[in-house]
């Protein structure tokens, strides 16, 4: 594969005097003592005439406490066209609006095409509450869910409104740590807005069979709760959000006589009203988790190991999934870290039969730290071309150093995938 127009040019910055590859849109000193905001979990998202990354921006640590905000760039669509000169030159850097004595996580972008209306959900708490308080009950608190709605593409954003009123009483009971993406949403062809999200939950709640038991890790984390998935749904252009009432509204999974852990995940369409979820398996995995919802999100399965799609043992890790339409056939795109024992190789695996069967893994960055990813796809202007867009943490001491923006050909990745 020819990468020569994505080879990485320098820029210096002038907040740590270092060069950086052009192609990372968010970067963190290699020097984390250098007082400095660090930036995780990203999003892209491809709507209007613009792609959109999103981040969180943590100025305290790190880790996942202190205070965190909600960080933004752009790009017009046309400029990331193959032998542009324009390359990867993307919008400076923008603050979200800012929730006093909150910090913000798991941006997830989501837009409507009748009204153009772009939504941003993201999870949020008091700087001062741990998760590790949430999941053992110490703390009284847990996330809320709030939404920004920008209706001039990305120029400015709405004041943030609490949501989590809307569809709390939906919730199974016993649900903690409720939170969305991070990732992004998508609008099926219905025109419903759908935004993932997961939450843990009390295993003794599930009224399963006596021999489903935990794993010594679920134990230690999450302290005696098991990770699931969901989604977020809107029926009314944005204005309001909900989760079904149905007490099949979210997805665990069992296998082997064991809880696994489903956790952070994405989700796509891949045909009308039939939705694919892919979760990684928190804290155990070797094997990314499936579920599929036929009825638009209402009802999920159960979620089942799926040994074709691999990811690190060690803590597992946020993947991705898109869509491509590509010569009247549908095919789902799935991103992860494939490395067996580290957050490292980014990788690409192609399904044609809405994830029933995947290609062999395209490693598409060799030996090289990942973390959290997501993809998107893009047609650009003028262009029959469709191009997926990949935006990873990564670095070549840490998966933290800073988050990388790639566009790839789909033509290139039928190539290198070989889906038989």
């Amino acid at each position: 594969m020819n990468w020569n127009w994505l080879k990485p040019s320098y820029w210096i910055t002038t907040q740590h005097n270092q060069t950086v590859p052009e192609n990372a849109i968010f970067y963190t000193s290699v020097d984390f003592e250098v007082s400095a905001s660090h930036y995780r979990k990203p999003a892209i998202y491809a709507f209007g005439s613009y792609l959109f990354a999103f981040c969180e921006q943590r100025l305290d640590t790190i880790k996942d406490y202190g205070i965190m905000h909600i960080g933004m760039r752009r790009i017009k669509a046309s400029k990331i066209k193959k032998g542009s000169p324009e390359g990867h030159k993307w919008d400076v850097y923008q603050q979200l609006p800012v929730l006093d004595g909150f910090r913000t996580m798991n941006p997830c972008p989501v837009g409507c095409s009748d009204t153009n209306n772009l939504y941003l959900l993201v999870s949020a708490i008091s700087v001062h509450v741990l998760e590790s308080e949430i999941l053992k009950g110490t703390s009284n608190e847990d996330f809320k869910i709030y939404v920004s709605c920008s209706s001039d593409f990305g120029d400015t954003w709405s004041d943030w409104k609490d949501i989590t009123y809307n569809f709390s009483e939906n919730l199974p009971v016993g649900a903690k740590f409720v939170v969305t993406g991070p990732g992004h949403g998508f609008e099926m062809q219905s025109g419903c807005l759908v935004v993932p999200g997961f939450f843990y939950r009390n295993p003794d709640l599930f009224k399963l069979n006596k021999s489903v038991h935990l794993s010594s890790n679920h134990l230690k984390y999450p302290f005696r709760n098991v990770g699931c998935s969901f989604c977020l749904l809107s029926t009314d252009k944005g204005r309001s959000w909900f989760i079904s009432s149905s007490t099949d509204n979210f997805a665990f999974c069992v296998s082997g006589g064991l809880f696994r852990n489903m956790g952070e995940c994405s989700i796509v369409e891949c045909k009308r009203d039939c939705l694919l979820l892919n979760s990684g398996e928190c804290g155990n995995g070797q094997y990314r988790i499936l579920a599929k919802s036929l009825d638009g999100g209402l009802n999920w399965s159960r979620g089942s190991l799926c040994t074709e799609l691999s990811e690190s043992s060690s803590r597992g890790c946020k993947g991705g999934l898109a869509k491509v339409v590509h010569e009247n056939v549908t095919f789902v795109v799935a991103i992860n870290c494939g490395h067996p024992s580290a957050r490292k190789n980014l990788t690409l695996w192609l399904s044609s039969d809405c994830g029933k069967t995947w290609s062999k893994p395209w490693t598409v960055i060799d030996d090289q730290f990942c973390g959290y990813s997501d993809i998107d796809t893009v047609i650009c202007p003028g262009s029959k071309e469709q191009y997926v867009l990949l935006i990873f943490e990564t670095g070549e001491k840490s998966e933290h150093e800073r988050i990388d923006f790639l566009c790839v050909d789909f033509a290139e990745i039928l190539q290198m995938c070989q889906l038989e």
